[in-house]
Formats: C-alpha cells, sequence, structure tokens
C-alpha cells in the first residue's frame, strides 16, 4: 500500500489536462482533508469543459455522499443529453 500511494503522488499527467475535449463534471468533497481545493481550482482551469461541484463530505465522497453524488451525475448527463439532442437539428 506504501508503494502504491507513493507511485500515486508521483504521477503528474497534468500537462494533458488541456487535451480533454469531453465534458467533465469535477466533484470536490468541501471536508477533503487528502487534496485541497486548489487541486480542483487547477484542472478546472486546465480542463476546457469542466464544470466544478462542490459537496458536502471528505475525500472518498462517492461512498460518504453517494446520494448527493447520484444527484449531481444525474443532473449533469441529463443536460448533455439534451444538448446532444439539440444539436443534432442544427
Amino acid at each position: 500500500m506504501k508503494a502504491r500511494i507513493a507511485a500515486a503522488l508521483r504521477a503528474d499527467v497534468s500537462h494533458a489536462l488541456p487535451a480533454i475535449s469531453m465534458p467533465v463534471r469535477y466533484l470536490r468533497g468541501t471536508e477533503d482533508r487528502l487534496l485541497s481545493a486548489s487541486a480542483g481550482d487547477r484542472i478546472r482551469a486546465a480542463v476546457p469543459r469542466c464544470e466544478l461541484v462542490d459537496i458536502a463530505g471528505p475525500h472518498l465522497l462517492l461512498q460518504a455522499a453517494p446520494e448527493a453524488c447520484a444527484d449531481a451525475v444525474r443532473e449533469f448527463v441529463a443536460r448533455l443529453d439534451v444538448d446532444a439532442r439539440s444539436s443534432r437539428f442544427r
């Protein structure tokens, strides 16, 4: 586990973030003590179509706040579906 954590901390693919062209929704835990809020801000600034959503909870947000996360994802996907349908008729 220690080696896996060390490897994760060494990984840096930030140079590739601007190439992400798909819409992204970043769910950020407001009580995350592992990743700083500025980490989400940097991703948001680097990924052209990234939306950042703050959700009350710790680092393991999907486990700690599954309903809030599911709502945020559901809303995002529904909006993407509407955008995709409307773009077909342009």
